[in-house]
């Protein structure tokens, strides 16, 4: 038989160890901590700016003009 630990019963300490497992293995993820969701909003906010301070968003949109126009014909 297994290992025994002082006052745990054996299904109890694999269950712990499979827990400690999915954890360490990234799979006890539940959801988006705050510190990820202002990541996010970090980045939206760079590309914001850059889009609308450089020639940089007028290029991207005169770009996706002329190819609505190729592909409608007009």
């Amino acid at each position: 038989m297994g290992k025994r630990f002082p006052g745990q019963a054996p299904g109890r300490v694999a269950k712990r160890l499979r827990e400690r497992l999915r954890a360490l293995a990234g799979g006890d993820d539940r959801g988006q901590t705050a510190v990820e969701y202002l990541g996010i909003i970090a980045v939206v906010v760079a590309i914001v700016l850059v889009l609308t301070r450089t020639d940089f968003g007028s290029q991207i949109a005169s770009a996706i003009s002329n190819q609505i126009g190729r592909v409608t014909g007009g």
